[in-house]
C-alpha cells in the first residue's frame, strides 16, 4: 500500500504524531489506531521493539509439544486477539456478522462437550451446517416475532445464504490452518 516508516507520520524534528498526514493517508479507524499509539522517548530509530520476546514471557509457550496452530491459537488468547465478538465490534463488524461467529463458537463448544461428556464427536463440517442452519433457524424466529406473526420467510432465506457464505468462509479459514 505505502512505503511508509514510523518516522514520515511524525512532524519534523519533533516526536508528535502528525495528525493531518494520518488522517489523509489512512481510513479514519486506521488513523485513530496510529495516533492512540504512545511515541516512546527511548526509541531512536525505525526498529521492531517486540517488549515480550526480551523476558521470555513467550517462550514457553512456544516450546510445549502441541502442533503450531494450537500454540498460535493459545498466544492470541494470551494475548487478548482472537477474533471474538468483541474484538469483532471494535473493528466495525456488523451484529449479524459477530452473532454468526458467536453461533460458530457455540457449535464448537458444543461439539467439544458433546465429545467430553458422551463420546460423541462430530466432523467439522457437520458442525459448521450445524451453526448455519441454527442462524437460519434463529434469524426466521427472531423476525418473526419482531413483525409480529409477519411472515419472514424471503428473510430467512437471505439471512440462509449469509450462513452459508459464512461456511464456506469458514471451510477455507480451517484449510488454511491445516
Amino acid at each position: 500500500m505505502y512505503d511508509l516508516y514510523v518516522n514520515d507520520l511524525l512532524l519534523h524534528d519533533v516526536k508528535v504524531w502528525d495528525i493531518h498526514k494520518i488522517h489523509s493517508l489512512f481510513p479514519e479507524t486506521v488513523a485513530e489506531s496510529i495516533i492512540r499509539t504512545p511515541l516512546f522517548e527511548e526509541v531512536k530509530e525505525d526498529k521492531m521493539v517486540w517488549n515480550y520476546e526480551n523476558h521470555g514471557e513467550w517462550s514457553s509457550l512456544w516450546r510445549i509439544s502441541a502442533p503450531p496452530k494450537t500454540k498460535h491459537l493459545l498466544w492470541r488468547i494470551c494475548r487478548g486477539c482472537l477474533p471474538s465478538r468483541v474484538r469483532l465490534k471494535e473493528r466495525n463488524e456488523s451484529a449479524t456478522t459477530a452473532g454468526n461467529v458467536a453461533m460458530v463458537v457455540w457449535c464448537i463448544w458444543h461439539n467439544r462437550n458433546n465429545w467430553v461428556w458422551n463420546g460423541v464427536k462430530d466432523t467439522a463440517k457437520e458442525v459448521a451446517m450445524r451453526a448455519v442452519h441454527m442462524v437460519g433457524e434463529w434469524s426466521a424466529v427472531n423476525r418473526m416475532q419482531q413483525t409480529n406473526g409477519y411472515t419472514a420467510a424471503a428473510t430467512a432465506n437471505s439471512e440462509l445464504v449469509t450462513a452459508e457464505s459464512l461456511l464456506q468462509q469458514t471451510s477455507q479459514d480451517t484449510a488454511l490452518l491445516r
